[in-house]
Parts: structure tokens; C-alpha cells; sequence
């Protein structure tokens, strides 16, 4: 299954991000396998799906552009449980592009020195979005 990343902004700071729905959709069927294990005590098939929605509820995969501080994170981890790492200097990135060079499409900023860091991918049918959030940021971060 392919989520793609939500764009999101607030004063100084853009996020792409899991959309809320991917959380509520995990959280529903959890709550109706966790249901069906009950019912079906002791299915090990029901454990192992209430065990891998219960963990895709809580998977965080944001990148953060953070204007005040100039820089560009990626969080990734599970819930409260997440690896922040900072990425780049936001003055570093040299350009957003959507790479069609392959039938994924890859949402890259390329930086100062050459270094392409791949933010998103998508399908060949769905490169508009990734078209899209490239335009945006590009306004966001004034490139």
C-alpha cells in the first residue's frame, strides 16, 4: 500500500506528513480485528493483525521545514518512540524537483553540493501531486 505524505503549513514551518485518515482507518481496524480475536480466542491469524494495526496506527513519517531555526528534519519512529534527524540546512537546498526517470516518481531537493534527498514517491498516475507539493514549497521556502 502507497500513503503519500500530506503537505501542511503554519506560520514557519511546513510539514509533509501521514495524512490523519491513514491513523483513523488503523485505528478502526484495529478496533475490529481486536473484536474478532476476542470472539475467536485463541486465532493466532487475529493476534498477528491486531498487532500490526495496533503498530501502523502509531507510524510517524514527517519531514519538517523549519524556517526559525532554518533547517530541514525527518521524524520517523512510532508514536511517542521517533528518530528526529536533522537533514539540511534550509539555505543548502539548491532546488525541489519531481524525478521521472523511473515509473516511481520521486519528490527530491537537491542541495548546494549535489546531495538529492527523496522526500516522497509516487506512482506514474499520481506525479501531479508530487507536482504540486514541489510548487509549494518552492513558494514556502522562497527558492
Amino acid at each position: 500500500m502507497q500513503i503519500s505524505l500530506q503537505y501542511k503549513t503554519n506560520s514557519n514551518k511546513a510539514y509533509l506528513c501521514m495524512p490523519l485518515w491513514y491513523r483513523i482507518i488503523s485505528i478502526i481496524f484495529f478496533v475490529f480485528s481486536s473484536a474478532a480475536y476476542a470472539i475467536s480466542y485463541p486465532n493466532p491469524i487475529a493476534l498477528f493483525l491486531c498487532l500490526l494495526l495496533f503498530i501502523s496506527s502509531g507510524y510517524v513519517d514527517t519531514w519538517i521545514f523549519d524556517k526559525d531555526k532554518g533547517k530541514l528534519y525527518h521524524s520517523l519512529g512510532w508514536a511517542f518512540i521517533r528518530i528526529k534527524k536533522e537533514s539540511l540546512q534550509l539555505k543548502d537546498i539548491k532546488a525541489i524537483e519531481v524525478d521521472s526517470s523511473t515509473a516511481y516518481k520521486k519528490l527530491v531537493i537537491v542541495s548546494t553540493n549535489g546531495r538529492k534527498i527523496i522526500l516522497d514517491i509516487k506512482k506514474g498516475k499520481h506525479s501531479e501531486v508530487l507536482k504540486n507539493i514541489a510548487e509549494k514549497l518552492i513558494i514556502f521556502l522562497n527558492i
